[in-house]
């Protein structure tokens, strides 16, 4: 005999959220539970409204931080540059994720919750970048005089350049291009350190 399939709680969100973005709120719970592969009924007795589906599918906190972490473990390795191009590639793709789910939501009349302690996404993300320059500063591998405000810039950047692409199909150039740029403009050669190369033994 055969076990019966286990659904899980991800798989049905992801379904649900794909489908929001695609159709809209008015999407029908047919076309989500096709796109998850689930019945009808599997969907309400995990979400008991097409209401609690909608919430939980794109308020789910799925855009991606691990760049966050990624560029603090960074520190010391590589360059500079390279690693704060990749964080910003990394912001691109998260934001790219993540406002096409905030505005369905706002559009419904719905503030998005943050986790109990935490800031706005943007003062979150200025914040990780801020510390990576502060520890590579600390390494002497830069020489900034506020690495706060350009944090902030560039995740300012980030989000206009994102807005432009999702609200007026503006595209200024691709997200590599953007990163670069902004790299290269908040450490300008003047104030990169070229890291040391090490000595063949």
């Amino acid at each position: 005999m055969s076990r019966p399939k286990k659904y899980h709680d991800e798989e049905i969100l992801k379904a649900a959220a794909d489908v929001f973005l695609e159709q809209g709120a008015a999407a029908g719970t047919a076309a989500i539970a096709r796109r998850a592969g689930v019945s009808e009924g599997v969907l309400f007795k995990r979400f008991k409204t097409k209401e609690a589906l909608f919430r939980a599918a794109l308020m789910a906190e799925t855009e991606s931080d691990q760049w966050r972490q990624i560029l603090l473990e960074s520190v010391g390795k590589g360059t500079p540059h390279g690693n704060l191009q990749k964080a910003i590639v990394a912001l691109f793709d998260k934001l790219r994720k993540f406002i096409p789910k905030l505005m369905i939501l706002e559009g419904q009349g719905h503030l998005r919750p943050f986790p109990a302690g935490a800031k706005a996404p943007p003062l979150e993300d200025a914040k990780a970048i801020a510390a990576y320059l502060k520890k590579e500063i600390k390494l002497g591998r830069l020489k900034l005089d506020r690495p706060d405000l350009h944090a902030h810039e560039i995740v300012g950047a980030v989000v206009h350049g994102t807005m432009l692409e999702l609200r007026h199909q503006m595209e200024i150039c691709t997200p590599g291009r953007w990163a670069d740029h902004l790299a290269e403009t908040h450490l300008a050669e003047s104030h990169r350190v070229q890291p040391v190369a090490k000595k063949r033994s």
